[in-house]
């Protein structure tokens, strides 16, 4: 009886680009929050599209386990950047002018 030895797996999350300084008036917060969130819904997609195909046995089950935990992970990132930004929206209301 003879052991498999199951392929070596790297879950890498695509950067987002650091946004520029802001320019006077403008804000590019509001760029990089579109971008996560266009990021995890593609991740969300391809999760789905694996789900599919590994329901119908035309991929493997690690490509699909790979698929599904990008997309958890991406998700909660996004879900952090919302409750980071809430949490500071919070604390510049509650200042005195």
């Amino acid at each position: 009886m003879g052991v498999e030895t199951t392929p070596r797996v790297e879950l890498t999350l695509p950067r987002l680009r650091t946004p520029e300084p802001a320019a006077a008036g403008g804000s590019r917060f509001g760029e990089l929050l579109g971008r996560a969130v266009a990021e995890a819904n593609r991740a969300q997609l391809e999760a789905q599209e694996q789900g599919e195909k590994l329901a119908r046995d035309e991929t493997d089950t690690v490509d699909a386990m790979v698929a599904l935990s990008r997309a958890d992970v991406t998700l909660r990132f996004v879900v952090a950047l919302r409750d980071r930004a809430l949490e500071a929206w919070r604390e510049i209301s509650r200042l005195q002018v």
